[in-house]
């Protein structure tokens, strides 16, 4: 019985650990559409296809493009190459670092620094491209 017990926590412990493996998979991300969590742009969303990062705010068409550097699988570093919003912070050129700490439940934390600075983020995955 001991060891029927045994192997049961073993495969418990064992497909726990692969779930979360999967599910911490970054590299899914860089095919994928997300919905920002926590902004006031509620129709804001983002594309991520492998080397472009499309951020699309409003429905009025403001947007900001950038290019992707992944440095790996749970981090990239975002150029902006194209921008049409007046009231923000970055510029052409400018660069984010991104790490993506965790995925689960289909909702995505990352930490993005800009100049210095450090800002937690949250998304939701709306699908895989």
């Amino acid at each position: 019985m001991k060891n029927i017990l045994v192997v049961f926590l073993f495969l418990i412990v064992g497909y726990s650990s692969t779930a979360q493996q999967k599910e911490n998979d970054c590299s899914r991300l860089k095919h994928s559409k997300l919905h920002f969590l926590n902004t006031e742009y509620v129709e804001s969303y983002v594309i991520i296809d492998n080397n472009q990062h499309t951020e699309y705010l409003d429905d009025e068409g403001h947007f900001i493009k950038s290019e992707l550097i992944w440095v790996n699988d749970c981090e990239y570093n975002a150029k902006i190459i194209e921008i049409n919003i007046l009231d923000v912070p970055f510029k052409i050129g400018d660069v984010l670092n991104v790490k993506i700490t965790n995925i689960q439940n289909n909702i995505v934390d990352m930490i993005c620094v800009y100049n210095g600075e450090s800002l937690n983020a949250q998304y939701e995955i709306i699908e895989y491209l």
